[in-house]
C-alpha cells in the first residue's frame, strides 16, 4: 500500500494526469487490482482506510468511476504469482473482468 511520506506529491500527480486525460476527452478510471487473501487479510488497515479515503475524494472531484477488486473473491491461488502480483492466468482473468465490468461500456459494445 501506499506510503503516506508521499500521499501529497502521488495525488498530485494523479490529479494532474486525470485533468490532461479528461482534457483530451479521455475516459478515466481508477481500480484497485486483487491481491491475495494472506495479502489483504494481513495489510495496515490505517493505510488502506487512507487510501480509500482518498480515493473517494478523488473520484467524486473528478467525476471518475473507481472499481476495487483488491478482495474479489473469483481470484484463486493459481491466479497469484506472489501475494500481490497475478500470474499471466491471472491477469488474463482480470482482462476479461475489466472487459465486462467497464471496458465493453465505454468503447460501445
Amino acid at each position: 500500500l501506499m506510503n503516506s511520506k508521499y500521499l501529497d506529491v502521488n495525488v498530485q500527480l494523479l490529479e494532474k494526469m486525470i485533468n490532461q486525460l479528461q482534457q483530451m476527452n479521455a475516459s478515466v478510471v481508477l481500480m484497485t487490482l486483487p491481491a491475495y487473501q494472506t495479502y489483504f487479510k494481513n495489510i495496515n488497515i490505517d493505510k488502506y482506510t487512507i487510501m480509500q479515503h482518498t480515493i473517494s475524494n478523488i473520484i467524486k472531484k473528478y467525476q471518475i468511476d473507481y472499481f476495487n477488486y483488491f478482495t474479489d473473491q473469483r481470484f484463486t491461488v493459481k491466479d497469484f504469482l506472489n501475494d500481490d502480483h497475478l500470474s499471466s492466468t491471472g491477469a488474463k482473468k482480470m482482462t476479461q473482468i475489466i472487459w465486462d465490468d467497464f471496458v465493453k461500456d465505454y468503447v460501445g459494445h
